[in-house]
């Protein structure tokens, strides 16, 4: 797949938010909603507690994604009969330009964001000289802070329908929104094979986690879509760990031990999310090799099946089968004396494979629309974290993270389960311990007659072992 030539720092096209503002306004009239006023407020600049120190600012994603304005302190107004959008911008004034330079003139703006600009202090003017168009005034199902609008607009205040409208507006991304995405996906992919190339034992987690950011950074993506998840060995089976503190070990560095990388930087406020882990050492054990085809094997199952009208739930199962398929008949950690199938009805699978198999991916990480209204979770041990149970339609971005990790916690739970301690072999789970865990991760975009991959990083055992080899001999 070509890579993208986006620019991760050149402002997007006003056109492409215009689109976004389409999308919104059809979306709410599928709702029936076809008059009225709607109501965005962007993100503020944030300061550390009780310290004048500022945070990140991060632009709101609903506000980013109907306006295209990624600076604080901005308000936008849609008017839903006469599917148009203007934007609030405060004003700058001189004793704070000189702390944070002038703020772009009025014109310019409206170049730059293809609507209408006012500076904020006219909002509440402007609701009072609409008139019937403010009858109601749609806001975020979340939005807490109306105190921009006019009092006496409190009661016209509706929660009921703009959040589910840029659910369906958001989750079927264009083209313009899958190109920005793959140049996030382009860049953690280059990122990812930096640390693979950096990985030997006398280095550290926080040192890989340095290459990544700097990786990203000098590509021009200033900002990691989360924060970066670097564990080796154990720490490899915590599935959100983020300390990044540890050694990898020196000379006590066990051969077995894998370095599991889940990381992703974003651009425009677009997300990629990619996980890769590889041999501590450089080359896979017998017993690391078996865990890390496991997986590569689920996750290629799955991949293979993406297309519209598949269920997101039986993608999940078709990774628990052959996860389990694995650990009886090639690793032995799942007796043979008993069937996959009689394995995946006890769920002893998910002893080692405790989380879904993925998300819808955007703007935000876990993206919005993963549970239509009235669809519950699956409460079964492992598909209950499963974050989206829909079918796959044409522009759904999705993760597909399939993983093995060994968790003391899970493995001395099943133990003590009257069902699952003949079902397992514990000395085989000693064995592969000091593994640690594996997750694989892609970014998947669903098209009208299959799927297309958006993650280029290598993720084959030769192809690792190839490029850590390259890494090593740069190193010398």
């Amino acid at each position: 797949m070509t890579a993208s030539t986006l620019s991760p720092t050149a402002p997007l096209p006003a056109a492409m938010f215009a689109a976004h503002r389409t999308k919104i306004f059809d979306a709410l009239s599928t709702l029936g909603i076809t008059s009225g006023l709607a109501y965005l407020r962007g993100d503020i600049t944030k300061e550390r507690h009780n310290t004048d120190a500022e945070l990140a600012f991060r632009q709101e994603s609903n506000f980013f994604y109907a306006t295209g304005v990624d600076l604080p302190g901005y308000h936008a107004v849609l008017d839903i009969a006469a599917r148009s959008a203007r934007v609030f911008a405060p004003e700058i004034h001189a004793d704070e330009a000189v702390w944070i330079g002038a703020a772009p003139s009025v014109k310019s703006q409206e170049a730059q964001f293809g609507v209408p600009v006012a500076y904020t202090t006219s909002l509440g003017d402007y609701f009072k000289s609409v008139g019937a168009a403010a009858s109601v005034v749609h806001v975020l199902e979340h939005e807490t802070d109306t105190s921009a609008l006019p009092a006496e607009f409190a009661g016209k205040v509706d929660r009921t329908y703009l959040s589910d409208a840029l659910i369906l507006a958001r989750m079927y991304k264009t083209e313009q929104e899958l190109e920005v995405m793959k140049r996030a996906n382009d860049i953690s992919s280059e990122a990812h094979t930096k640390v693979m190339m950096a990985t030997h034992p006398n280095t550290s987690e926080y040192a890989l986690e340095a290459e990544f950011r700097y990786s990203c950074h000098t590509q021009g993506a200033k900002a990691q879509a989360y924060l970066p998840i670097v564990g080796v060995g154990a720490n490899a089976a915590i599935l959100h760990y983020g300390r990044n503190t540890a050694s990898l070990g020196g000379s006590s560095l066990s051969p077995h031990a894998l370095v599991l990388v889940d990381a992703g930087c974003d651009v425009h406020n677009y997300a990629s999310d990619i996980t890769r882990t590889f041999p501590a050492t450089g080359k896979f054990t017998p017993e690391a090799r078996a865990v890390y085809q496991a997986v590569l094997d689920s996750q290629l199952a799955v991949i293979d099946q993406l297309k519209p009208g598949v269920r997101w739930e039986d993608m999940h199962r078709v990774t628990e089968r052959v996860l389990a398929t694995h650990l009886r008949d090639k690793m032995g950690i799942l007796k043979p004396a008993y069937s996959v199938d009689e394995h995946l009805a006890a769920h002893a699978q998910a002893v080692f494979f405790p989380h879904g198999l993925g998300h819808l991916l955007g703007l935000d990480v876990h993206d919005v629309g993963g549970y239509p209204k009235g669809v519950p979770r699956i409460q079964e041990p492992s598909i209950r974290y499963l974050r989206m149970r829909r079918t796959l339609e044409p522009g759904m971005v999705v993760t597909v993270e399939p993983g093995l990790y060994f968790v003391p916690l899970l493995i001395d739970a099943a133990k003590q389960d009257p069902k699952l301690k003949d079902m397992i072999d514990f000395d085989k789970v000693a064995q592969y311990l000091p593994v640690g865990g594996v997750r694989i991760e892609d970014n998947v975009v669903i098209t009208e007659t299959g799927h297309r991959n958006l993650t280029t990083v290598i993720k084959s055992v030769e192809d690792i072992e190839a490029v850590m080899a390259r890494g090593a001999a740069a190193r010398m």
